[in-house]
């Protein structure tokens, strides 16, 4: 098998190797900030790219074991290593020691929650008993909130109630070896301090939680995806195919990328309401609505760009699916106009995205024939 980090550019139908700089082909995870500036979390340290991946360099600490990213919308940057959580404040460059309290044990998972609270499970995966969950809220000093976690977790998600969703799982020595069990999801309703079971309706209590695009709870696991239902107080099964994912990420149309150790998966609908889309940087940038609104077939939409970098103006269907790109490329800072013309599509709602530099904004256009 070929290690190393692996691009498609035509949405996941083809994948080629860049890896050109990188010493350390083993990637436990990667991570995008709003400058596209991508890491990668190695069994020997961080890489970054600044050019989609053509060239990486190593930007440390080189001698960890690096297993998770948490990229806040402000730039700030948290790494989980084998031996603590290390953070950045600009763009990876320098790492310090974030949790010095937490005595150099391994960082299991990271989240951040809608009040921009920060999370971290500390644990060690052989050893019997649970982990530790600490917290930040100032991201220079951690507190401990329980050190009797039901068990090892190996994910930790938040949903838009700031409550926080974990699987477990528990070692037990039988006297000759060491025995793994699945003790299945739980949820937290007071900021981790005290756990409840949450596995009404799962039958494998294997797999990985996350949050999707809309802060829905959901649960990839042996028996399908399953998504949590607070008016049932239990979990749906919305897709069939048990998936063994091993990493998971939301994409820029919010959608989920699963990795499995049999390739790579995408959900095919976006799980982002797009027409509700939280903006999370200053408002510098405008995006004007489209004249004419409604529109046959023609509809022209004019923005302005602040500051000179790379722009995108794409059209997405009501199910968040790229039906047209008017932009796609770097524009110096002004004023544009760009036609977009529905000829060929069928009548309805549809949306129009600008992005650059980390802005991002959505407006609504109806085509009627």
């Amino acid at each position: 098998a070929v290690n190393g980090v692996f691009r498609s550019t035509d949405d996941g139908i083809h994948w080629n190797l860049v890896s050109n700089g990188m010493n350390n082909g083993n990637i436990n995870c990667l991570g995008k900030n709003k400058t596209d500036q991508i890491y990668a979390g190695t069994s020997m340290g961080i890489y970054s790219s600044t050019d989609s991946g053509e060239h990486w360099y190593l930007i440390g600490p080189s001698n960890y074991a690096v297993d998770r990213f948490l990229i806040c919308p402000d730039g700030d940057i948290f790494a989980g290593t084998q031996y603590g959580v290390y953070r950045s404040t600009d763009n990876g460059e320098p790492w310090t020691l974030s949790n010095v309290n937490m005595s150099g044990e391994q960082c299991l998972d990271i989240v951040m929650d809608s009040t921009s609270q920060i999370y971290a499970e500390i644990g060690v995966t052989y050893y019997v008993g649970g982990g530790t969950l600490w917290t930040t809220k100032n991201r220079t000093a951690w507190s401990i909130i329980n050190n009797t976690l039901p068990g090892i977790p190996n994910s930790i998600a938040s949903n838009k109630n700031s409550d926080l969703f974990a699987r477990f799982g528990k070692n037990n020595f039988t006297g000759t070896h060491m025995l793994y069990n699945d003790i299945g999801v739980y949820r937290s309703i007071d900021h981790g301090a005290t756990w409840n079971p949450l596995n009404n309706g799962l039958t494998d209590l294997s797999g990985i939680i996350a949050a999707d695009g809309k802060g829905r709870i959901i649960f990839f696991s042996g028996q399908g995806v399953m998504c949590y239902d607070e008016n049932a107080a239990g979990w749906n099964r919305i897709n069939d195919n048990p998936i063994a994912v091993t990493r998971l990420q939301l994409d820029s149309q919010g959608r989920f990328i699963a990795a499995t150790s049999g390739g790579f998966y995408r959900s095919i609908e976006t799980t982002t309401d797009i027409e509700e889309e939280n903006k999370l940087y200053p408002n510098v940038y405008e995006l004007s609505q489209n004249y004419p609104n409604p529109f046959n077939p023609t509809t022209k939409i004019e923005f302005l760009i602040t500051h000179s970098g790379f722009v995108s103006l794409k059209i997405f269907d009501m199910l968040g699916r790229e039906v047209a790109t008017l932009v796609n490329e770097e524009m110096k800072s002004g004023n544009y106009s760009k036609i977009f013309d529905g000829t060929g599509m069928t009548s309805g709602v549809y949306f129009y995205r600008l992005q650059s530099l980390g802005y991002v904004q959505t407006k609504k256009l109806l085509l009627l024939k």
